[in-house]
């Protein structure tokens, strides 16, 4: 079912209704249930590595190691060698049991850059898709365009970093009510020269509209709006008893800022810390 489909649906009011007319969690019980059973990975369908280089890199895999359960991270000592794939126990054959890679590192560090361009000529050779992720993207707004094979995500700090990978990592392998194919995921994070994460957080009766109108606005202070945007990835984060409204104002919002023919998939995931506010995380490409 396409978005289209689905979002008509929603809006017709047939699966709040049959469903769960007063609150989300009946469609996220099993979801929340396996977001805090870490341990079992019988359910992963998208096999993530993420490998950090360097200091910046090196603080987001420990970051990721602690928080995100269903990938798998690896960091590169400062003195390894530039020649071929840096010397790291297991990191050849952790390039061959994974279907998507993010290269965590400060492109502006001369030693980080030799082992990055390392990383990636590794990956290549075992067929694996590369993101690189790290405080100086090429290609964003004000700074100069460089073309590249691989995608470029901007991350200003460790922890955001940290949450553009947990987005990807735990919208793919978390049981949701809205599925979301593997593949799409892997087109839309190919789809652009660079990409750009915005979270924002609102409250109230109209929190999910303004969440979303917050995180849109943001990107589009970086020169990605409708027209320039190749695809996005879009989660609500809400807690247990977040309103079905609410999702349906946030989905509302963002299918109608996304042209139809754009590569967009969203999903739902529980944090029962949210309390009554809602957040929207959007990965938007361009």
């Amino acid at each position: 079912m396409d978005r289209r489909t689905f979002l008509t649906n929603m809006l017709q009011g047939s699966l709040a209704a049959a469903l769960l007319p007063n609150s989300i969690s009946p469609l996220l019980i099993a979801q929340y249930a396996s977001l805090h059973h870490p341990d079992d990975n019988s359910a992963q369908g998208l096999r993530i590595s993420a490998i950090g280089i360097g200091s910046f890199g090196a603080y987001c895999t420990r970051l990721l190691a602690y928080s995100v359960h269903n990938i798998h991270c690896h960091e590169i000592a400062p003195h390894s060698q530039c020649y071929g794939c840096p010397e790291h126990p297991g990191l050849n054959r952790a390039l061959q049991q994974c279907d998507l890679v993010f290269l965590l590192a400060d492109t502006t560090q001369p030693s980080s850059s030799h082992q990055l361009s390392s990383c990636i000529d590794a990956s290549a050779a075992a067929g694996v898709q590369v993101v690189i992720v790290g405080p100086h993207a090429i290609g964003i707004k004000n700074q100069p365009t460089t073309e590249s094979p691989h995608c470029h995500c901007r991350a200003a700090t460790p922890s955001i970093a940290r949450d553009l990978v947990a987005l990807v990592a735990d919208l793919v392998n978390t049981d949701s009510f809205v599925g979301i194919d593997h593949a799409d995921v892997k087109a839309i994070l190919g789809s652009g020269s660079h990409g750009l994460l915005t979270s924002k957080q609102a409250s109230g009766s109209e929190s999910g509209t303004l969440a979303c109108k917050q995180a849109l606005e943001h990107l589009q202070q970086f020169g990605i709006n409708a027209a320039t945007c190749r695809g996005a990835i879009a989660c609500i984060h809400g807690s247990p008893d977040m309103p079905f409204d609410v999702y349906n104002q946030a989905i509302t919002a963002l299918d109608s800022y996304f042209p139809a023919d754009l590569s967009f998939v969203f999903g739902c995931l529980v944090d029962a810390q949210l309390g009554d506010s809602v957040k929207v995380d959007i990965l938007a490409m361009q």
